[in-house]
């Protein structure tokens, strides 16, 4: 009976050590991928800023991507919950205005980030 008590101890230390090793390489593999550079040759497109683009432009953040319901309608951002045990949740402003996202990026940083996937 000793014996077998000594065998199931050993074995889950192993056990225990196994899932350490586990954690610490899906660690050490999720910090490799996370600082890989990509580089993208971005080509410049042309933005336009008629009336008729900015009206289409317009309708795809209210209607068809949803932007607005969580952005607020100007994009300025607005808080989604804001609750004691939950927490709080706050969408980003996305505007070039003061403290919004798109002020710190270029032209070329948005294109890359939307066509491409890269920030």
């Amino acid at each position: 009976m000793k014996r077998w008590f000594k065998q199931l101890g050993i074995a889950l230390v192993a056990i225990f050590v196994l899932a350490i090793l586990l954690v610490v390489g899906a660690n050490v593999a999720s910090i490799v991928r996370e600082q890989r550079t990509h580089d993208v040759a971005v080509a410049l497109l042309p933005i336009p800023s008629d009336p008729a683009s900015l009206a289409r432009g317009r309708h795809l953040v209210t209607a068809v991507s949803g932007c607005s319901d969580c952005h607020a309608a100007d994009l300025g951002g607005k808080v989604l919950v804001d609750r004691l045990l939950i927490g709080r949740l706050v969408a980003n402003n996305l505007t070039r205005g003061q403290g919004g996202l798109a002020g710190d990026y270029t032209d070329k940083d948005l294109i890359r980030a939307i066509r491409h996937g890269i920030g």
